[in-house]
């Protein structure tokens, strides 16, 4: 995993939902609570497959892997385990 990229990750998901630097915790529910959308999410991957050197499939694209900061990073930590 890319050093930085819980922050990195942070203030993507903040610039694409308009929220102001530091107002998202890693715990926040991005789908459940309406800061992401569809179109956000398409973003967000491509934002994590470019930072990460994996393609994300479409299998999985659910709230299990997405819905929070926290469900992302250990996403990303099994696919690059």
């Amino acid at each position: 995993m890319p050093p930085q990229l819980s922050s990195t990750l942070c203030r993507q998901i903040e610039t694409l939902a308009y929220l102001a630097p530091g107002e998202l915790a890693v715990d926040t529910p991005l789908f459940s609570s309406g800061i992401i959308d569809s179109l956000n999410l398409l973003q967000l991957v491509t934002f994590v497959e470019q930072q990460c050197g994996f393609k994300v499939a479409a299998e999985e694209l659910t709230l299990e892997h997405w819905d929070s900061i926290e469900r992302i990073l250990a996403y990303i930590g099994r696919r690059s385990g």
